[in-house]
């Protein structure tokens, strides 16, 4: 599926003029958001922001597991395997609300 957003990675400038964060595609001169200063933790939202489009490829490979897990019928934890051969335990649930979480930012 294509994402429907700009693509990142995404930076945070500061734009001193404006008193505010500008939220741009690296390396372009676009801007995508603004964050304004009308709350104590607007550096942080700036941030979180930017960093969206890492996030959301971080959480795909979940949302893939919540996929087999629930064609499967798991819920709780459940035992993997890691690519280097150890057992990992992986709550279901936890991947079940990345899946969640990218429908959310998939706008449909």
């Amino acid at each position: 599926m294509k994402e429907k957003f700009t693509p990142g990675p995404w930076e945070k400038q500061y734009a001193r003029r404006r008193d505010e964060w500008g939220i741009y595609p690296k390396g372009e001169i676009v801007i995508i958001a603004s964050v304004m200063p009308n709350v104590p933790e607007y550096d942080a939202n700036a941030a979180l922001i930017a960093a969206a489009p890492e996030l959301y490829e971080a959480l795909m490979p979940f949302a893939a597991l919540a996929r087999v897990f629930e064609s499967r019928g798991y819920a709780g934890n459940v035992r993997v395997m890691s690519f280097d051969n150890r057992e990992v335990q992986i709550n279901a649930s936890d991947c079940y609300n990345a899946r969640a979480a990218l429908a959310k930012a998939q706008f449909e």
